[in-house]
């Protein structure tokens, strides 16, 4: 009997739109309480020491191909067929 209640409260929760963001929203603040007692802690190192210049190289670097991906994608235009 209480399986079946279970199971029931189970299907309740899972079959609503509130389900998979509630439970995101919940390992979000988790992970950023963890990761802000890692940072207070002392134990994360931050080992970057590419000053402005890398720091600004990294950032081109990383945007480069964001930029072709979204000016190369194929375009919708509404044609169908051949």
């Amino acid at each position: 009997m209480k399986n079946v209640k279970l199971g029931k409260l189970w299907d309740a929760l899972h079959s609503s739109y509130w389900f998979i963001p509630t439970v995101i929203a919940v390992l979000a603040t988790a992970l950023a309480f963890i990761m802000l007692s890692l940072d207070c802690s002392g134990k994360a190192e931050n080992d970057y020491t590419g000053g402005a210049d890398g720091a600004r190289s990294l950032q081109k670097a990383s945007s480069t191909p964001q930029t072709a991906g979204s000016s190369l994608a194929p375009q919708n235009t509404g044609r169908t067929g051949g």
